[in-house]
This record gives C-alpha cells, sequence and structure tokens, in this order.
C-alpha cells in the first residue's frame, strides 16, 4: 500500500475515529477499532502477506500508538451467505453475519467496527444484484450497531463504518444502482 493509499485511508476516516468512544477516552486507553473483512483484509495472495503489509496493519501504524487495529479478515467471507462450493467451517461457516457478534463481543470496547466486506457477494453463482450485496452490508451495520455489552460487560454498541474495496480493472465492479444508494441512506438514517 502506497504513502497516498494509506494518507487517503486516514483522511477519509479521521473524523468518525477522533469522535471515540466515552468509556475509552475516559479510561485513556488506545482506541480499539476492528476491520471485519475478506481476503482483502486477511492478506491472501495466495499464502498470507505479513501483517506490516496488509492494509489493516497499515492503517494501525498510520494511526499511530493511540489506536489498536484489530484484525478479523478471513478469506471468503461474505456479508450474509454460505458458500456450498468451499470447505466446510463449522459454526457460522463464511457467513460473516453470523460470526460478527462473537468477534464484536470477543473485542470489546470497539469504536469504531470498520466493514470492507462485499467482494465474495459477487460470484456469479449467488447471482446477488448491487441491491441485494447493499442490504447484506446493511445487515452488517445494524448488527454492529445493535451489540452491546459482551459477555458480563456493559459496553455501549460500536459505531459502523463501510469501506467499499477500490476498482479493480481485473474485476470491475458496476456503480451501485439510484435505488440501492438510497435504501442504505434511509437504513443509515434509521439506526
Amino acid at each position: 500500500m502506497s504513502a497516498i493509499q494509506s494518507s487517503l485511508i486516514v483522511a477519509l476516516t479521521a473524523p468518525m475515529l477522533l469522535g471515540g468512544n466515552a468509556t475509552q477516552a475516559a479510561e485513556g486507553a488506545a482506541k480499539r477499532i476492528m476491520v471485519y473483512g475478506d481476503s482483502n483484509t486477511w492478506g491472501y495472495v495466495p499464502e498470507r502477506y505479513p501483517k506490516d503489509v496488509r492494509w489493516p496493519g497499515v492503517f494501525g501504524v498510520t494511526l499511530g500508538p493511540n489506536y489498536k487495529v484489530v484484525d478479523e479478515g478471513l478469506s471468503a467471507r461474505t456479508t450474509d451467505l454460505t458458500d456450498p462450493m468451499l470447505p466446510h467451517i463449522p459454526g457460522a461457516e463464511l457467513d460473516g453475519s453470523a460470526y460478527l457478534p462473537a468477534a464484536i463481543a470477543a473485542h470489546l470496547p470497539l469504536d469504531p467496527v470498520v466493514i470492507m466486506l462485499d467482494t465474495n457477494n459477487l460470484k456469479q453463482m449467488f447471482n446477488r444484484s448491487p441491491l441485494w450485496i447493499a442490504l447484506g452490508v446493511g445487515k452488517l451495520v445494524d448488527i454492529v450497531t445493535q451489540t452491546t455489552g459482551g459477555v458480563g460487560t456493559s459496553y455501549p454498541a460500536p459505531r459502523a463504518l463501510v469501506l467499499c474495496p477500490p476498482r479493480s480493472a481485473r474485476w470491475p465492479l458496476w456503480p451501485p444502482t439510484r435505488r440501492s444508494a438510497m435504501v442504505l441512506q434511509k437504513r443509515s438514517r434509521q439506526s
């Protein structure tokens, strides 16, 4: 990741990151940010990139010592689908919505949870339109903003920040439709 890309990520996320969670600010602890994603977050090349090369690692170094970035990437993860073509993983499978509440509870307190997860929903076998992909991401946002506490704790629900994977000449993505943008905008106002 280039310095320009790192700077862009920090510039785009800085307003949200600087807002803070009152619990963490009061304790003076480092702000904890969980990055929830697929192979783009995990660092698939076909072997795993080293931590200092994967974007969550670069993001954490760029933010500095007052931030702790928790990397929750998993190759082949989808927003809310199980992929029948991939090896069976007991429990949540590769369905991001099934595992997300446990991931949040394991890492609380968090603020925010950064979601960069929708690339695998583009697989032809899922036959998902941009609207359905956007609704899957919206489901994850709902889970994040409604998951409070944890196990025996009373931490507030974290905020959610959605990052879209960049366009790729290898896998060009179609632009979202006006209707899907309106649905996402409505959902964000409700939460």
